[in-house]
């Protein structure tokens, strides 16, 4: 087959290229205007300020789900155009949970500052140093001086979409059990000795960190138990030791020499020590409350047979 003398090109048409030229120039004008003034995300969760919302979480019996967010950080909107633009995140919210919002704001170059929205918010920040960061807190929390002082869960910078929505199922369905008769009587640092004297039970110390989801898991749960409350004010003194190093706060000193004597490298961790605070015996981590009761149940038997032993 013999090839033609000219091979025939085809041409775009003229109307074809002025309509790209306009779509492009037209795109890159809105892109532009993006930048400049990027698309407002709708927030459809419905927010309560911490006064308000704190008293409903209490009314109610809702754990209150606190976001920590700062006015001009990225990674605060894109959790908002992410999570929070979601209806079906915002109804589960609304349903579970009494969403709160403490929103910090920059420090203007004129001079005008307004760091936060309220004294409420204020005092809540404290215990939180990063943005943005969720924190679910139980109502029987809300009821103590630092109502977030020993949160749920946390979630800091980084976080995605199905990490939030994890976190919000998990915190929905923790509660601690409610404080009442069966409750641990906890004894001051200052007090032990005098009450070493006096009742000739062994310490008890129960070591946790401030914001630790575990700690506080322990806490409410194993020491709240009516079984393992009665052991433990039959027969011991117990002392919470609480690290606030999470929270930038200095401890105690006392507290200090006892993380150092007893060697406390992890948290949570159960310590009982014989009536000189010598020869201790551990329980670390969040066993259960068979495993915590056996522990408890046997210590003072052991501590108290060794002692015999060294005295003879």
């Amino acid at each position: 087959m013999a090839l033609p003398d000219r091979l025939e090109t085809t041409t775009t048409p003229d109307w074809l290229l002025g309509f790209t030229a306009l779509f492009l120039l037209l795109r890159s004008v809105v892109a532009i205007g993006e930048l400049i003034a990027p698309p407002q995300v709708i927030d459809r969760v419905k927010w309560r300020t911490a006064e308000d919302g704190i008293k409903e979480s209490m009314k109610t019996r809702k754990p209150a789900f606190f976001y920590f967010t700062l006015q001009k950080c990225p990674a605060c909107d894109q959790i908002k155009s992410t999570t929070f633009s979601d209806k079906r995140i915002a109804a589960f919210l609304e349903k579970h949970f009494v969403p709160i919002q403490v929103r910090q704001y920059r420090v203007e170059q004129d001079g005008d500052c307004r760091p936060f929205e309220n004294k409420r918010a204020v005092e809540l920040y404290k215990y939180y140093y990063s943005s943005p960061e969720i924190a679910v807190v139980a109502p029987i929390m809300l009821r103590t001086e630092r109502p977030v002082g020993y949160s749920a869960l946390r979630v800091s910078w980084g976080i995605n979409r199905q990490e939030i929505i994890d976190r919000m199922q998990e915190g929905r369905e923790w509660q601690p059990e409610p404080e009442g008769p069966g409750q641990v009587h906890w004894v001051s640092l200052a007090n032990l000795e005098a009450e070493k004297k006096e009742t000739g039970k062994l310490p008890l110390y129960f070591f946790m960190k401030a914001r630790d989801f575990h700690c506080d898991r322990v806490r409410s749960e194993i020491f709240n138990d009516d079984d393992i409350a009665k052991i433990i004010d039959e027969k011991y003194l117990p002392v919470m030791m609480v690290d606030h190093s999470l929270l930038n706060r200095k401890d105690d000193s006392k507290m200090q020499e006892l993380v150092e004597r007893f060697d406390i490298h992890e948290y949570p961790c159960t310590v009982i020590a014989d009536d000189r605070g010598e020869n201790p015996l551990y329980l670390y981590g969040a066993p259960g409350k068979d495993t915590c009761k056996s522990f408890i149940e046997r210590a003072e038997a052991k501590l108290r047979k060794n002692a015999a032993k060294t005295s003879k």
